[in-house]
């Protein structure tokens, strides 16, 4: 997805970064575990299909530049490019946006 104009950039409104996870709840594709809560445990989504996605079980990702769907890693094993500059393999986590660097030097 697109977010800016004149250069791109990739991610959702919860995060920049270049990837998609797989749900290992539901086996779809989304941009982001947020992106997947709002879409499957609304109040538009009947009761008992409503579900949240286990962030610390999510397996794999795909690429947003080459669409390689591959194991969760910080590098694409396909293209090279760099999911996201900051990574946490134990929380699944990739983000582009230095929001936290910029909290942390605020306090």
């Amino acid at each position: 997805m697109e977010l800016g104009s004149g250069t791109e950039q990739y991610g959702c409104v919860h995060y920049r970064r270049k990837c998609k996870i797989r749900a290992p709840c539901c086996g779809e594709v989304f941009d982001c575990r947020h992106c997947h809560n709002e879409a499957k445990d609304s109040l538009d989504v009947n009761v008992s299909d409503r579900h949240e996605v286990p962030r610390h079980e999510i397996k794999l990702v795909i690429c947003s530049v080459c669409n390689k769907e591959q194991d969760v890693q910080q590098d694409c094993s396909n293209c090279g490019t760099c999911l996201g500059k900051y990574f946490c393999a134990k929380c699944n986590f990739f983000d582009d946006d230095n929001w936290w660097y910029r909290e942390f030097l605020s306090l």
